[in-house]
């Protein structure tokens, strides 16, 4: 190859690098295109602005607090759909859902309830009875259930709880007074959780809630490491970590395999859960399972932020690429079609029974939304 043939190559090389450059810069920067929400919480009768009022993005770490005059702002929210809590102690928390498309702020206005607060029986003896205890102990074993993240899990506040027991109907519900503050030491961070619903019956565990994650301080560069370990375990195989893959068509490569189980020959196992649990298959169960490519069943969605998902019958989530054994994981759908975010959030939480890896998965696995490995 002469010089001059030899220059021009090299000058053409330098220029698709310098390309490819600009293209993963421009790729980055879409990636993290943020918006902003700001607003105004109010007394709902009075008008008067609530100074100091918890405001955050649900199930993230992004947060506020209102100023002296109720006003608020939030930075760095990502593109998307959202849910925006407001919360003060006295007063019945609110949610509004945002979609942040672009960088014009969103304004919401809050308009706080006050609260009607009823003494529980621990509130009215003073002293917390047998059976409070017995029950706690039963919330907290299938709240934060029995993983090695579980045993670094501690509810701070146990006494906000409240619990009503129907034998005849085998059902076991708790409400909060007050959000639960959870210091979770296995993945490092203290939540906020506003606990919305909480059912356990023989079959189903089903519960959700709102949370703002604040990460716990870092006391060696041994945490940070062992923290960093944690949540990417957690989260890799995870539920959401399937959806997310699902909506961005990616789920095959990224190591999910998925089958199709037949309803007609289905035998729905003994025990499911909903967010959180255990289960164990039916020994001799019959049904025909088929390989079927995942994205078959997402449709696009009322905006670029989300997609439905349907699908008859059940299917089986296999994650193959676990450094142990394989996480397999069985979803059945409870209504015609669920909402999935990009971020792989949905937007029915009590819309998807599962069972076997991802209903062990509970309160003690809990990421951030914008949490990225």
């Amino acid at each position: 190859m002469s010089p001059i043939a030899l220059e021009r190559t090299r000058f053409i090389m330098l220029c698709l690098m310098m390309l490819c450059v600009s293209l993963a810069q421009n790729l980055g920067a879409q990636q993290t295109l943020k918006g902003i929400v700001r607003g105004q919480v109010v007394n709902d009768s009075t008008n008067l602005s609530l100074p100091f009022t918890n405001i955050f993005i649900a199930n993230s770490t992004i947060g506020t607090f209102t100023d002296s005059t109720g006003r608020f702002q939030i930075k760095d929210v990502p593109y998307g759909i959202h849910k925006v809590v407001a919360s003060i102690v006295g007063y019945v928390p609110q949610i509004v859902t945002v979609r942040i498309t672009d960088t014009t702020a969103n304004n919401i206005v809050f308009r706080l309830k006050l609260q009607n607060i009823q003494l529980s029986a621990v509130d009215i003896e003073g002293n917390e009875p047998k059976e409070w205890k017995l029950n706690l102990q039963k919330f907290l074993t299938e709240f934060f259930g029995s993983t090695s993240n579980a045993e670094e899990c501690k509810l701070l506040n146990p006494e906000v709880l409240d619990f009503a027991v129907d034998d005849k109907k085998s059902e076991f519900v708790a409400t909060v007074r007050e959000p639960l503050v959870i210091e979770n030491n296995a993945l490092g961070y203290r939540l906020s959780y506003y606990l919305k619903y909480f059912t356990l019956t023989k079959k189903v565990l089903q519960f959700f809630g709102e949370a703002r994650f604040d990460p716990l301080e870092t006391r060696s560069a041994e945490d940070s490491s062992r923290w960093k370990i944690n949540r990417e375990d957690t989260y890799y195989g995870s539920r959401r970590h399937f959806f997310s893959t699902l909506f961005h068509h990616i789920s095959k490569e990224k190591g999910f395999n998925v089958k199709s189980i037949s309803k007609e020959q289905q035998q729905r196992p003994d025990f499911y859960r909903i967010e959180a649990g255990s289960y164990i298959n039916i020994p001799g169960s019959h049904r025909t399972e088929e390989r079927v490519n995942s994205e078959d069943f997402v449709a696009d969605g009322a905006s670029i932020y989300e997609k439905k998902l349907s699908f008859p019958g059940s299917i089986q989530i296999t994650y193959s690429k676990s450094l142990f054994n394989s996480k397999i994981s069985e979803v059945e759908l409870e209504q015609s079609s669920i909402t999935i975010y990009s971020n792989g959030e949905i937007a029915e939480p009590l819309g998807v029974l599962t069972s076997g890896y991802w209903s062990t998965q509970r309160a003690a696995e809990l990421l951030p939304s914008d949490y990225e490995p």
